[in-house]
Formats: structure tokens, sequence, C-alpha cells
């Protein structure tokens, strides 16, 4: 298969295939196959915005974490609050 170099040039941005299978708590291996047939969708968004932010000189690591906290039970309740949810 002929490799997606949109998809291989991002995840070289993020640091490459170990450093982008931590952000997304995922196998290397997983990675290396996002390589050849493309970043699912979702996982594509968030790694964009974790390039953005890098490219805004904002650690890479602070984004994701914040992601995280955002995901979690606490912060959707954070998020509901500011939103007035």
């Amino acid at each position: 298969m002929v490799p997606n170099v949109d998809d291989s040039s991002l995840i070289d941005a993020l640091g490459g295939t170990t450093a982008t299978a931590v952000l997304c708590r995922v196998r290397p291996q997983a990675v290396s196959q996002w390589r050849v047939n493309g970043i699912p969708p979702a996982r594509r968004m968030y790694l964009e915005l974790l390039k953005s932010s890098n490219d805004a000189h904002v650690p890479v690591a602070d984004v994701a974490a914040v992601l995280r906290a955002v995901e979690s039970d606490a912060g959707e309740r954070v998020v509901g609050t500011l939103l007035g949810d």
C-alpha cells in the first residue's frame, strides 16, 4: 500500500509513531497502520488540535492533559458549568 503522506506528516510533526501513540493511548502498531490506511477521523481532529497548539508554542503534553481532563467526568462537569448546562 502507498503511505498516506498527509497523515504521516502529521504523525511526524507530533514526534513520530511512538509519541503519537502515547498521545492517543494506543499501541505504536496502530499508529503505523494510520500511516498506511489513514488516521481515523476523530483521532485526526484530536491530533490536528494538538499540532495547532504546538505550532502556537503550547507544549503538546499540556494540551493533551487538558483534553484528557475534559474527557473525564470531572472535566465534563467543569465544561457543563462553563456552558451553563
